[in-house]
């Protein structure tokens, strides 16, 4: 005799002791004695449902910046803290002028030094330039006088772009706002040694926040900008399900990770960034079997229908649901397309009940 795994005793059981509530009344097995039901029938039809992908993500703010400066030299005043609010152009930071303004005098020195040289050169040229038209010097010397001041006025050329180049970086020792934002974090203290690429002040702005996802390569084709999703924040139940859209999908792929990374756009709802949630996207459509909610009945972790059957008789059946949508559900298997349920099943209906269709 075959034996039936106890893991799977359990739930038939169960099934069979639900089902066992359905049956006659009478004690005789037939159905003559039941009286006759009326009920709103509703018909099962297969229709295409959007199948949405839920994936996490971070808020984040539309504009960061970790903010550098040029020049080199011990830290000598911070003017912000973290949580400050500041203008674009205000000055955040300051790093000491006597460094970069030594590397401008010496630019400046090896400018002056090099208009003097051209200034000789130049002379020279216009001295040489005479003589040959005296027949006084040679085509050669003439030349090697042109030759010298072109390189002399190169030198001054060179020297220009060092001095504007010093002139910058000394410029560059007062770190500003580029935007204007809300301060995340001062990285350096009065007194650290600063350096060109070294982060120093991090600003977000305060233009609001997005909310940037990862989802999989092979997902990513249906996102384009405008894509409508929703999204919801782990910490902030109360918003619940945000409307947002695709801002962008970055065009390149994580090799490592075969993900592609998109921002969603979010309301000004006073969110910080950092926070966690889940967003839901559209990940095109799959044929799906969908009742109305009131036509589910559950009773011992089961979900149970009522359905119709050729001869008009009640016939419960155990279903399979899948996610719900405006006071559908989706039933994944246990039902057939084109199958007659009764719509409002607010208790059991004995197995075999004679089912008359309301006009409601």
């Amino acid at each position: 005799m075959m034996r039936i795994p106890a893991r799977r005793v359990l739930p038939l059981l169960a099934l069979g002791l639900v089902l066992a509530g359905c049956g006659s009344h009478d004690g005789s097995g037939g159905t003559e004695s039941l009286p006759e039901v009326r009920a709103s029938l509703v018909s099962v039809d297969s229709r295409p449902v959007t199948r949405m992908l839920e994936v996490s993500g971070m808020v984040q703010p539309r504009q960061q910046s970790a903010l550098m400066g040029r020049s080199s030299g011990p830290v000598t005043a911070i003017h912000v803290s973290p949580g400050d609010r500041v203008a674009k152009g205000q000055l955040l930071l300051e790093i000491e002028k006597d460094m970069n303004e030594g590397m401008l005098h010496q630019a400046e020195g090896a400018l002056a030094q090099a208009k003097a040289a051209f200034t000789l050169a130049e002379q020279n040229h216009q001295r040489f330039s005479r003589l040959f038209e005296k027949n006084a010097c040679s085509q050669l010397e003439l030349d090697a006088a042109l030759m010298q001041r072109d390189q002399a006025a190169g030198a001054v050329t060179q020297a220009s772009g060092a001095v504007a180049s010093a002139r910058s970086v000394s410029d560059e020792t007062d770190v500003r706002a580029p935007f204007a934002g809300r301060v995340v974090d001062t990285m350096v203290e009065i007194g650290d040694l600063a350096a060109p690429g070294r982060p120093l002040v991090m600003l977000h702005s305060l233009e609001g926040n997005e909310f940037w996802i990862t989802v999989p390569e092979s997902e990513a084709g249906s996102l384009q900008r405008g894509t409508e999703v929703e999204v919801a924040i782990d910490s902030r139940p109360e918003l619940g399900r945000l409307a947002s859209s695709v801002k962008e999908v970055v065009p390149m792929a994580d090799p490592a990770t075969h993900s592609v990374s998109v921002r969603l756009s979010l309301p000004d709802d006073g969110l910080r960034p950092g926070i966690t949630g889940k967003a839901w996207l559209p990940a095109g459509e799959h044929p799906s079997l969908r009742v109305p909610e009131s036509a589910i009945y559950r009773s011992g972790g089961l979900a149970l229908v009522c359905v119709v059957d050729a001869q008009g008789l009640a016939r419960s059946r155990a279903v399979s649901l899948g996610d719900s949508h405006d006071g559908l559900v989706d039933v994944l298997a246990g039902l057939d397309a084109g199958q007659r349920v009764v719509a409002q099943l607010t208790q059991l209906i004995p197995e075999g009940t004679p089912i008359r269709e309301s006009a409601e």
